[in-house]
């Protein structure tokens, strides 16, 4: 029994998104560039480290959406929209202003088969305070 949990351990951390911190990344900490704006998409949870959908960018993907992980992504400004797919797909709608970052929290929550994908956007100050820990894993 105590195999099978440290077995069920190692898998789920080795799930996790790995990375610099987000708040040491020297690339997540560049500047936003003119006339644009960033978003950025985290996962703070470990639930359902299995199920990493892809999130694409008004059609086009661009990331994963990774237990403790997350990435950036520059866009012209107005409004946006986020999906992720599993069984189902979520959509969110970002505004994205100029020289501003929109944060935007990924999660899995139970699904029939597989998780469900879950996509929030939340204040800026929340934003940053729950992805500065993250694994940085890139800027789209």
């Amino acid at each position: 029994m105590r195999k099978l949990a440290a077995l069920a351990a190692v898998a789920l951390l080795s799930a996790c998104a790995s990375g610099t911190p987000m708040q040491e990344s020297k690339e997540a900490a560049a500047p936003i560039p003119a006339g644009k704006g960033r978003v950025i998409l985290y996962r703070q949870g470990v639930f359902g480290a299995a199920f990493q959908p892809t999130v694409s960018f008004n059609g086009v993907p661009k990331g994963k959406c990774a237990p403790r992980g997350a990435f950036s992504v520059d866009l012209a400004p107005g409004n946006h929209t986020i999906e992720a797919t599993t069984e189902t797909t979520k959509q969110a709608l970002a505004h994205v202003e100029a020289g501003q970052t929109t944060y935007v929290r990924c999660g899995i929550g139970f699904g029939v088969l597989v998780g469900r994908p879950t996509l929030e956007v939340v204040p800026p100050a929340t934003g940053k305070s729950e992805s500065a820990e993250l694994a940085f894993t890139g800027r789209y």
